[in-house]
């Protein structure tokens, strides 16, 4: 069954990181990921944690970006 959807559907590509934003105190990250046969994009956003410092905001998002493909 799991063969049949992905030759459907097809495969996607790992999660990048693209950006980072603060909610409330809360800092997110955006994620996409793109369909490898048709380059349909699919988004998400993971939450980080509770950030009070507006230095420590900058030193998590260079650090998350260094990291991405």
């Amino acid at each position: 069954m799991n063969k049949l959807i992905k030759k459907i559907l097809g495969e996607y590509s790992q999660w990048i990181d693209v950006g980072g934003f603060d909610l409330d105190g809360y800092y997110y990250i955006l994620q996409m990921k793109y369909n490898l046969k048709t380059n349909k994009k699919k988004f998400r956003r993971a939450r980080m944690g509770f950030i009070n410092d507006y230095q420590a905001k900058q030193n998590i998002y260079k650090n998350s970006m260094s990291y991405s493909i």
